[in-house]
């Protein structure tokens, strides 16, 4: 395919072919490309996450997507999500693709070169939370950090756990819908109206998610569900900040790449920080940038066997955010008013320094690198 395509384009496109979707993001983060022609079904990935998965870590690159089933519901799906075109195996020719893609390009630059005002598709920025292990204050962080933004910007909290977690019940709400019932859904019908009518207002600038609250809705969380509904809240906020569901789930997997940052909470202490690192290196593994990755650093008690917050950085490679101070009366007496840390404490240490998290974290998603372009375009073709 990939000699069919250089041949019939007169060699102006240069395809780069990948076997599947983890050697596709290694080449797309180390090299520029025009465009990309993609099978949704690969050895690693399958289906629209396929498509989700790489537009989500590269927003700039036109996908065409060539698929071998004349689906109707994924062809629209794709479309919505934002596929420049979707073609059918064996009813298009190489010349066909070479001026689909082609046409492609040039559609991106275009828009590209329009002022920012007349994208009518907003994109907010995608905050992800994991606690190292149970127990951390994973949650109370994440609220407080959504409420510190919440102060200037349009935000929704989501609580990405398959069972009742513990975000409604902190700020004393118990909705009577939310992801359980998004989760009823097929993920090709996961838009901004389902998604928006299952979101629980806060305040007037702080909106909420909630886990399933009904045991009937329990169970695990389908991956393509999961990125249809992170994908579409990008569009109803300026912040999305997800509370992650620990350990390694399929849903986390296809939600991390959706993430400008993935912020570690972790207690000053050995277990962990050993802890930590597992969990970096299956970051990793999922071909997550080591740049997307932050840590918050909790004295959940003050201990003198703490370990040094340098320490911790150094043996763990990566950026901290923040130090929480040890603050367990304050957050009782928050959840007992059914308030955030910042709206019963607001001058205390804690909040102070959730409101410095937040700042530091809202500074890192705005940070964007440009790659230049190549005098040579190329495509990176997945396998058909």
């Amino acid at each position: 395919m990939s000699e069919t395509i250089r041949r019939a384009s007169n060699d102006e496109l240069n395809p780069v072919h990948a076997e599947t979707l983890g050697e596709a993001l290694r080449l797309l983060r180390k090299y520029h490309f025009d465009a990309v022609l993609m099978d949704l079904n690969l050895t690693d990935s399958q289906g629209l996450s396929t498509f989700v998965r790489t537009t989500s870590q590269h927003p700039e690159l036109p996908i065409v997507v060539l698929s071998g089933l004349p689906d109707a519901a994924l062809a629209l799906a794709a479309v919505r999500e934002g596929a420049e075109d979707y073609l059918v195996k064996g009813a298009v020719t190489s010349e066909t693709i070479v001026r689909v893609l082609r046409y492609a390009i040039a559609r991106r630059r275009s828009r590209r070169q329009q002022p920012l005002r007349e994208n009518p598709r907003h994109q907010g920025r995608v905050f992800g939370f994991l606690g190292a292990k149970g127990g951390v204050g994973t949650s109370t962080v994440a609220l407080n950090v959504a409420q510190a933004l919440a102060e200037r910007h349009d935000v929704v909290l989501a609580d990405f756990r398959s069972h009742t977690g513990s975000l409604a019940s902190m700020v004393g709400r118990i909705p009577t819908t939310g992801l359980g019932e998004l989760l009823e859904l097929d993920s090709i019908d996961i838009n901004e109206q389902a998604v928006a009518s299952r979101l629980t207002r806060l305040n007037q600038r702080l909106r909420l998610l909630a886990s399933p609250q009904r045991p009937a809705a329990y169970g695990p969380i389908d991956p393509d569900q999961a990125e249809a509904i992170v994908r579409t809240l990008k569009r109803l906020a300026d912040f999305v900040i997800l509370d992650l569901a620990p350990g390694s789930t399929a849903a986390n997997e296809a939600i991390a790449p959706l993430c400008q940052q993935l912020v570690l909470v972790l207690d000053r202490e050995t277990i962990c920080v050993q802890a930590a690192r597992w969990w970096l290196g299956l970051l990793s593994s999922w071909a997550i940038s080591e740049n997307s990755f932050s840590m918050v650093l909790v004295n959940r008690v003050n201990l003198p066997l703490n370990l040094d917050v340098d320490e911790i950085r150094r043996e763990l490679g990566c950026r901290v955010l923040g130090l929480v101070p040890a603050a367990a009366e304050a957050c009782a007496i928050a959840v007992k008013a059914g308030q955030t840390v910042l709206q019963s404490a607001t001058d205390s240490p804690v909040a102070v320094a959730l409101r410095e998290v937040a700042t530091r974290l809202a500074e890192l998603g705005s940070t964007t690198t440009t790659m230049p372009a190549g005098h040579t375009r190329q495509s990176l073709s997945l396998p058909k």
